[in-house]
């Protein structure tokens, strides 16, 4: 399921994931650094014009402090937050794979899925914040 769900930015889709629920970015050309990225939306060269959203392949992932003795389920002290490229689609064989590059600090404008039930966007908890979005 986590390999489906980041490959939906990409506009890959398996199991039950719609493309509707789960747009994928407007630039999906992989493998991509993070300038060769940003140099393609200041160019407006998009793989998937129609039908992407902007900043996807951007994710806000937790930093955190772990030590050698934790092992199985623990509790980590959170750092702050800091905001991760995917440089190409996750892999599952033979394990899971996800490459990418941290950014630093930022605002990520990407867009969740939406839960088509729930009535105030999203029911997934985001990691950002950016109050002038209403998937933040």
């Amino acid at each position: 399921p986590f390999v489906q769900g980041v490959n939906t930015r990409f506009g890959i889709y398996a199991g039950n994931l719609s493309r509707s629920l789960y747009p994928p970015d407007l630039v999906t050309t992989e493998p991509l650094i993070y300038q060769a990225y940003r140099d393609r939306y200041a160019a407006g060269s998009y793989n998937r014009p129609a039908d992407g959203v902007p900043d996807r392949r951007i994710l806000a992932v937790p930093i955190g402090t772990c030590d050698q003795t934790a092992t199985g389920v623990s509790t980590l002290p959170v750092l702050g937050l800091g905001c991760f490229f995917l440089n190409e689609r996750a892999s599952s064989a033979p394990a899971i794979t996800l490459r990418g590059e941290f950014i630093g600090q930022c605002n990520v404008n990407g867009t969740p899925g939406r839960d088509t039930n729930a009535v105030n966007g999203p029911t997934k908890i985001q990691l950002y914040g950016n109050t002038a979005r209403w998937d933040s």
